[in-house]
Parts: structure tokens; C-alpha cells; sequence
């Protein structure tokens, strides 16, 4: 209870403090390809529940300019390094996580929270084997372990270590330093 009114009082207080800078992302976003601003994936949450997670759009509309190699890449790992679907918008927004202020609507909704591990894409869930029971017992975050300290991480496999090792040792304590480390990373464009 506690967790989810913090999440409820910190994620309107940082709506309300990025309002000027979502304005000039939104006409950013419109005046660079008139296509819309905002792009919604399905993630899985709590309990396995599917939800819309938005984010500001980052990538070309109707764009399907992946290589083969790009795709074998996304297939194996759900991200592709270097993606010729970003745009010159959407690098800039990706450089400083600033495409996922939108998620803050998810958690004044109840899908997320402020801290957590990262949300999935619901074929993803699988590859946590015997511990998707454990990752499906908290609230996805926007921010979390695996994002302040991906640095460490050099593969899926690790990310996923994180994810569950987040579970298993969240406090308030950690948290706090999580969202510590958060800012300091947006600040600096740095992993620590």
C-alpha cells in the first residue's frame, strides 16, 4: 500500500514537472514526419496481466527496413542494436530515456511502477524458465536494478539475473537508489 502511494504521489509530481518539456517533445515528434506522437507496445505485469505501455515514438511509421541479420538480432534478443527505423527525433529521446515519460500514465493506472524490473513483451516471459512466477509477482518499473547497472550487464541472461535479484532484495533503501542513480544517468547520460 505504501509502495503504490509513493508511486501514485511521484508520478504525478514528475507529470507535472515534464508537462513543458512533453509539449516540446510532442511538437518535435509531429514536426519531424507529421506521424503520431505516441506508441504503445504490449508489455506483461503483475500476474501475468497484459497492459498498452506507453512511450513517446522514436522509430518511423509503417518502416520495415530491417536486414535479415537485424531481424535474426531482434528474434534472438528483442532489440536490435543498431536500428535504421530510429529516428533523428528518437535518438535523442532514447539517448535520455526521455521517450518513456509516458509510462508515468501506467503507473498512476496501476500497470507499473516507478521502480521495478523491466517490463516485458509477453514472449520474453518465457525465457525466465522456472522464475517467471517470481518476475510475474511484482509490478513492472520504469526505472530499475537492470537499467542503473546495465553497464554490468553483457547479455540477456544477465539481465535477467538482475531483474530477479531486484525481486529478491527490493527495499525502500534500494529503491531509493535506484531512483538516485536514475537521475544521476539522465543528468550525466551515463550507466553507473
Amino acid at each position: 500500500m505504501v509502495r503504490r502511494i509513493t508511486d501514485i504521489l511521484l508520478s504525478l509530481l514528475l507529470i507535472l514537472l515534464s508537462l513543458p518539456i512533453c509539449i516540446i517533445i510532442s511538437a518535435a515528434i509531429k514536426l519531424d514526419d507529421g506521424e503520431k506522437i505516441f506508441f504503445t507496445s504490449i508489455r506483461t505485469g503483475l500476474r501475468g496481466k497484459r497492459f498498452n505501455m506507453y512511450k513517446f515514438r522514436t522509430m518511423c511509421c509503417n518502416c520495415n527496413c530491417l536486414s535479415e541479420e537485424q531481424k535474426a538480432e531482434f528474434q534472438a534478443n528483442f532489440k536490435v542494436i543498431h536500428d535504421r527505423r530510429v529516428t533523428r527525433i528518437g535518438r535523442f529521446l532514447r539517448g535520455y530515456s526521455l521517450d518513456e515519460i509516458p509510462q508515468l500514465l501506467n503507473v498512476l493506472k496501476g500497470d507499473m511502477s516507478v521502480i521495478g524490473p523491466r517490463p516485458k513483451l509477453p514472449e520474453e516471459i518465457e525465457l525466465y524458465g522456472n522464475n517467471k512466477n517470481e518476475l510475474l509477482s511484482v509490478l513492472p518499473g520504469i526505472t530499475g536494478y537492470w537499467q542503473v547497472y546495465r553497464v554490468n550487464a553483457n547479455s540477456d541472461e544477465t539481465m535477467r539475473m538482475m531483474d530477479l535479484y531486484y525481486i529478491r532484495n527490493r527495499t525502500a533503501a534500494l529503491d531509493f537508489k535506484i531512483l538516485l542513480l536514475s537521475f544521476m544517468r539522465l543528468i550525466s547520460k551515463r550507466n553507473y
